[in-house]
């Protein structure tokens, strides 16, 4: 039986998540834009967070998220963006843009808006905006 592919990629060196998200700051423009590129699921979770508060960090002003690079995200992938963005002030948040149609989706089913307000239900379903424990499945 073939070993499990370990943490780190033995051909690439590399830690395996990396080769599927990658963020990264673009401070070009006046503004702190932290770009997120890839996959941000349970696998990269982790290691997105500990990167983009890192990031975060190292940057003064305001500071917007652009997901437009990010094409795909589950619960576990959108809690943890969610914890991230949590840690910028709201008065330094200027935006989180960009949301592909996958991710928003994703967003609108679990009921979170990423500028800090429940999003409303898709109309005609009788939903309450909710906040649901996607930690079950993804």
């Amino acid at each position: 039986m073939p070993e499990a592919e370990s943490a780190v990629d033995v051909i690439k060196g590399m830690p395996v998540a990396a080769r599927y998200l990658a963020a990264w700051v673009d401070r070009s423009h006046g503004v702190a834009v932290l770009k997120l590129r890839g996959e941000l699921d349970a696998v990269t979770a982790d290691g997105f967070a500990r990167e983009a508060i890192a990031l975060l960090r190292q940057v003064d002003g305001p500071v917007a998220v652009d997901l437009s690079f990010l094409g795909f995200m589950d619960c576990a992938g959108a809690h943890t963006l969610e914890a991230v963005v949590a840690t910028i002030p709201p008065r330094r948040l200027v935006d989180v843009c960009g949301i592909q149609p996958v991710v928003r989706r994703l967003l609108e089913l679990i009921g979170l808006d990423l500028n800090g307000r429940a999003l409303a239900p898709p109309p005609g379903t009788g939903l309450a905006p909710t906040r649901p424990d996607c930690s079950r499945g993804n």
